[in-house]
Parts: C-alpha cells; structure tokens; sequence
C-alpha cells in the first residue's frame, strides 16, 4: 500500500510475519491512522486479536507517503512510492487516495509499474454525494478502479461514479484497526473498497 504508512507497533502488525516498511513510517499523532486502516483490511493476520485481513498471509508492504504531521500525502512521495513497489517486482500496488487534479507525474509512475507486471489499484473516491467530480489515479486508464457498495448490496451514497470504475466492494461499516490508541472500530469508504 501507498498510504499515510503503518503502525507497526499495532497489535494486529507487532511481529506479522512477511511486513515490510519500504520506508520510515510515522504513525505518531494522526500519521499512520489511515495506512494503519487500509492496511489492516487487506492484510491483518489470523493472530486471534481484532480482524483478519482479506490477504492474511500476504506479503505486505508500505510505503509513507504522508511525511510529516502525516496530514497530507505529497506528490514526490507517491511517485516514489509506486516506483519502489514495481522495482520489488510484479505485484498490486493499492492507492487508497484520490484528488480532482490529475498529476502526471503519478500517472507516468503508475504506467512504469504497470509496465513491469504490476496491478495498480485505486479507491474511485467518496465524492459521490458531492458533486461527483472525477478523481485521480482513479481515473487513469488501465487501473483498477473500486467504487463501494453498501450492505444491501447497492453502491453507497459518497461512492464516487464515473465510466472508469470497474468494481465495487462493501464500503460501508468495515471493522478496521485504527492507530488511534492501538484498537478497532468501524469505517466507511471506498479507500477500504479498494483493498477488498
């Protein structure tokens, strides 16, 4: 994942087996508490505490593109972090974050990893009820695009629309890990799609 990194001290990451940091990770304060989400929905172990992810035993790698007060995912961070990814080998790069203006930067990283024989897949947003603007990567052809679905199996309301979806998967009350005093709740969002 391509996020705002991971909690490593985490219960559902202290010593999971295949997890690596591609990069420091800064979960201290609000850092972290997304990556730390996103993350455990796809790859949270069988360990007996809280949730188990949908790819338990997966090789799991994170990169922190939120440096800093880990507020804000930064441009220069994301290109290097997709670039690391595909560089490990083919593979699926998840990017559980969006904006309404295209990069092309982004898009010129996401085209190298696809080049390499690396899935690349994005959250198409949660601006479904606002206006609907289209998103980025989630509008760039040749990645997978998720949209959310709710739990009556219908797309839920904030789900952001557009011909580039592809899937959809539940979006709505998902158990996730939170860094925010290391526990669990529930979420809602198609960044939690994306990975499922």
């Amino acid at each position: 994942i391509i996020d705002s990194g991971i909690d490593v001290t985490h219960p559902e990451f202290l010593g999971r087996a295949n997890t690596e940091t591609l990069n420091a990770q800064e979960p201290v304060g609000i850092g972290g508490e997304h990556g730390t989400a996103v993350g455990s929905v796809l790859a949270a172990p069988a360990n007996g505490l809280g949730l188990v992810g949908i790819y338990p035993e997966a090789v799991f790698r994170s990169w922190d593109a939120a440096k800093g007060q880990g507020t804000q995912l930064e441009t220069f961070q994301i290109v290097q972090g997709v670039l690391a990814a595909a560089n490990r080998g083919p593979g699926i790069v998840n990017l559980s974050l969006g904006s309404d203006d295209k990069e092309p930067v982004i898009e010129q990283a996401i085209y190298e990893a696809i080049s390499k024989g690396t899935l690349v897949v994005a959250a198409s947003g949660n601006a479904g009820d606002t206006g609907n603007p289209l998103g980025y990567p989630a509008s760039i052809p040749h990645v997978l695009t998720v949209g959310a679905s709710d739990p009556a199996n219908g797309i839920a309301e904030f789900s952001s629309r557009s011909r580039f979806v592809d899937l959809a998967a539940p979006g709505v009350e998902i158990p996730i890990a939170t860094a925010l005093g290391k526990g669990w709740r529930t979420g809602d969002g198609t960044s939690f799609s994306a990975p499922l």
